[in-house]
């Protein structure tokens, strides 16, 4: 048998739309939904009305309710044993931004009791990457003693300001930073045959030789250079960084060095 049927055949009757399996036709039908004397097409814009029968259950599964709506309670799919698994795909999430929700705004303010997704760090004794190929998502891996492991890479960004004097016929005093600031390095040469003194003052302007008290005193050997090539952690100055030249290794001394004799290079932030 074909598919479609013709009504009164050889009177020229109108066609109805059959789908033949073989065994027998079966009509295709258009599905309408309307109340009476009208009607609504079935299709994307228009889909078919359906009621769920009865309401929430003590086992928090609500009622059907109008796409997009929020809903309190946990929606359960429940069919027949043996029933083709319900496939949902998610495709929106947000995690709010409250304090008890599990996102959080940039530059929102931190309020105890907060609540947040915790991240965890690998522990692994010996460095290796936790991936095989570049772009890949790691993990954060620490040591056995719970310090994050990290690999210094030289960079065109940041780094440490310079700060370089040839010695004046005084006592140099010098202002480097007029705020808080650490000192990370420094080569200091002395071409004197005589030992020198370089002084470090926390100070915000240039310090007082012989009156203002140094928090640092270099010696600075004869003819000889004194190096800290890069301090690590730095050293701290709260209110400024400055420093001086002398001939005396005391506080009160203002003895000045020679013209030429010292170059002072300083690494500092």
């Amino acid at each position: 048998m074909a598919d479609n049927v013709v009504i009164n055949p050889g009177v020229g009757g109108a066609n109805i739309a059959t789908d033949d399996d073989g065994t027998a036709q079966y009509q295709w039908v258009k599905l309408k939904f309307g109340a009476d004397g009208a009607f609504t097409a079935v299709d994307a814009s228009n889909p078919l009305p359906v009621t769920a029968i009865g309401g929430a259950t003590s086992a928090k599964q609500p009622a059907f309710s109008v796409a997009g709506s929020a809903s309190a309670d946990v929606l359960t799919v429940q069919g027949a044993v043996g029933a083709q698994a319900v496939i949902c795909n998610v495709t929106t999430l947000s995690p709010g931004s409250s304090a008890g929700s599990l996102g959080k705004a940039e530059d929102a303010v931190h309020g105890n009791g907060d609540i947040g997704v915790a991240v965890w760090a690998r522990r692994i004794d010996t460095p290796a990457s936790s991936s095989t190929a570049s772009g890949d998502y790691v993990t954060f891996n620490q040591s056995a003693e719970g310090g994050q492991w990290t690999t210094p890479t030289p960079s065109a960004l940041g780094g440490l300001t310079i700060h370089r004097l040839i010695s004046a016929n005084t006592t140099n005093a010098t202002n480097v930073k007029n705020a808080a600031g650490s000192l990370y390095g420094y080569h200091i040469t002395n071409s004197n045959a005589a030992a020198r003194y370089c002084k470090f003052y926390n100070k915000a302007s240039a310090p007082t030789v012989g009156t203002d008290t140094p928090v640092l005193t270099l010696y600075l050997p004869p003819t000889s250079a004194t190096v800290l090539p890069n301090g690590a952690h730095g050293i701290a100055f709260s209110s400024g960084l400055s420093y001086a030249l002398t001939t005396g290794i005391t506080d009160a001394d203002t003895g000045a060095v020679a013209a030429d004799e010292h170059a002072v290079n300083l690494f500092y932030k």
